[in-house]
């Protein structure tokens, strides 16, 4: 028999979102109001810092040391004495974090400041310059150059045998296709940032796989998908009134890989008015496109960071997305698409065994939502997936929305104590992420510490978990026949081996349980659906108050055969 539930085992607040110990809800009074403000862009900082250790400069050819055909200006080298690249980026991470923080985001012409969207995609890097085209390293790099939005200054350097060599601004790596080419100074105003191209088959054709740009920004493309998605190194005060703060990637370090390797090494160096910090990122892209939506490329992370002030709201690993509608969210949009997004759930899998999917909303009010870890207090990973693979459920032949990737992040050694945090800003069109998932420490993070902590990021078009559980294949809402508060929602699983279909009728003892928090449910059927292969769950639901919380889960023998479906519904 299908169970319904009212359990405070997942209260949260429906204003702060916030999870409450031992299920007991705390009063509204305690939850801070939210509101959405405009950030304007942070300015990023080109700085230089002096150490006592010592440094060798000399020069000579980038092209001859990194083999590269692209430049041949000469332009300065530096050797660390001693130590290693990530030792050089922590040292100035560290000094950096004891000055007061100074925002610059260098020289840029009035020219480059003024590019719209469309002239700015104009200036476009020549296919013929990249680092390292014609050398048989399986990597070209292509510095991104500064203009409209991206006018931030991320300083480059190459690393060839623990030697770094810092790129200069060069012209001549570009193509101004513009009808009007910006005027371009004649110092080195430096770039925006830079993207990553795997040589891929026997002609080794170049192709992108990730990008460095803006803030602490990064993406990643694996075969076959296109750019959605987006990973940060760090998320500081996400959802408060006074706004969000963005420290920036100010210098990377790009370590040339060895030939047939199949992985390179990047470093950054992240500033802001809170935190500086240092990152590693060892980048193993899976090339291959027979895999389909199982290739994936895999980043593992050291981050040690260095907090000038105590950090409160801090998100670790933050990934930030895209979600407009789709059937569980209608609302009154007047679009020819049935759904628009990035991503369309949060997945998290428990330490306890426990996997959870959490559909995203785009709420009429900022809301978060926190997914308490168990006894561990870490999960064993978290991650934003679009698992709608099919064009007929998007129809955008532009956007290609069915091709987005998603992201699972897996913490590692050093990662402290939490719980995953997730939130859902409003928005009226496509145009503007308003999704973040992060990890919040448990404690704050003191000024004047030093923490470091590891993660692997899996970039895939396929995020799935360890159990093999009926997954959820997605989900849909209705106004139900009757009052104007009740709606009906169906959650559609995916076939599984573990449950084995037979007849036309699911397992007699597959039982459906399902619980709510201020509202009501009734009309629980599950059914088999031949033409999928796997099971609608439907129910009706009475909303008893602004917002409900669902949950939703298969069960069988009194043990979960399927994931724990999580929502929050809103009379939006």
């Amino acid at each position: 028999m299908p169970v319904a539930l009212s359990s405070p085992d997942f209260l949260r607040c429906s204003r702060s979102g916030a999870y409450h110990a031992h299920g007991t809800r705390t009063s509204d009074k305690s939850c801070a109001r939210v509101c959405i403000r405009s950030v304007s862009p942070m300015h990023r900082r080109f700085f230089c810092i002096s150490f006592a250790a010592a440094f060798t400069t000399t020069t000579a050819s980038l092209a001859l040391l990194a083999g590269s055909a692209a430049r041949a200006a000469d332009v300065d080298q530096m050797a660390p004495a001693g130590g290693s690249v990530a030792d050089l980026v922590r040292d100035r991470a560290r000094a950096l974090a004891a000055l007061p923080y100074q925002a610059s985001s260098g020289f840029l012409s009035d020219g480059l400041r003024a590019l719209d969207y469309d002239d700015y995609r104009r200036i476009v890097y020549r296919d013929n310059k990249g680092f390292w085209r014609d050398q048989p390293f399986g990597f070209e790099l292509q510095p991104l150059h500064r203009g409209f939005i991206q006018t931030g200054r991320m300083a480059l350097n190459l690393v060839i045998d623990r030697i770094v060599y810092p790129l200069a601004y060069d012209a001549n790596l570009f193509r101004f296709d513009g009808e009007a080419p910006p005027v371009v100074s004649d110092g080195d105003i430096g770039y925006s940032g830079y993207r990553l191209m795997a040589q891929v088959g026997a002609g080794r054709i170049a192709r992108e796989f990730l990008v460095f740009q803006g803030a602490s920004y990064f993406r990643v493309i694996p075969p076959g998908m296109v750019y959605g998605l987006s990973a940060r190194g760090i998320a500081l005060r996400t959802g408060e009134p006074d706004g969000e703060e963005f420290p920036s990637f100010v210098e990377a370090w790009i370590e040339r890989p060895q030939p047939g390797a199949g992985e390179i090494i990047l470093h950054a160096l992240l500033d802001g008015p809170s935190v500086t910090g240092a990152y590693r990122f060892v980048v193993r892209p899976d090339m291959d496109d027979s895999a389909a939506d199982s290739a994936k490329t895999v980043i593992d992370v050291t981050a040690t960071l260095f907090p000038r002030v105590d950090l409160v709201n801090v998100g670790l690993a933050p990934l930030t997305s895209m979600y407009w509608f789709s059937p569980l969210e209608k609302k009154t949009v007047d679009d020819y698409r049935p759904r628009v997004h990035d991503s369309d759930g949060l997945q998290i899998e428990m330490d306890t065994g426990e996997s959870v999917w959490r559909p995203l909303a785009n709420p009429e009010h900022l809301q978060a939502s926190s997914f308490l870890a168990g006894p561990s207090g870490v999960v064993s990973s978290f991650g934003l997936a679009q698992r709608d693979r099919n064009w007929s459920s998007y129809q955008d032949a532009e956007a290609n929305y069915h091709h987005r990737p998603g992201c699972r992040v897996e913490p590692g050694d050093g990662w402290p104590r939490g719980r995953v945090e997730l939130i859902e800003i409003p928005t009226a069109n496509e145009y503007a992420d308003n999704i973040v998932a992060y990890w919040r420490p448990e404690e704050p993070l003191r000024a004047g510490s030093e923490i470091t902590f590891d993660y692997t990021l899996h970039w895939s078009g396929r995020i799935t978990g360890g159990a093999d559980l009926l997954r959820v294949a997605g989900s849909a809402s209705g106004r139900a026949p009757g009052p104007d508060d009740k709606r009906e929602i169906v959650i559609d699983f995916a076939p599984s081996s573990r449950v084995p279909m037979i007849g036309a009728a699911p397992p007699a003892d597959l039982v459906p349980v399902v619980e709510v928090v201020d509202g009501r449910v009734d009309g629980i059927s599950l059914r088999r659906v031949p033409d999928t292969g796997g099971m609608r769950l439907s129910l009706f639901v009475t909303m008893d108050a602004p917002a409900v919380e669902l949950r939703v889960i298969l069960q069988r023998q009194d043990r979960a055969a399927s994931e724990t479906w999580l929502y929050r519904m809103t009379h939006s």
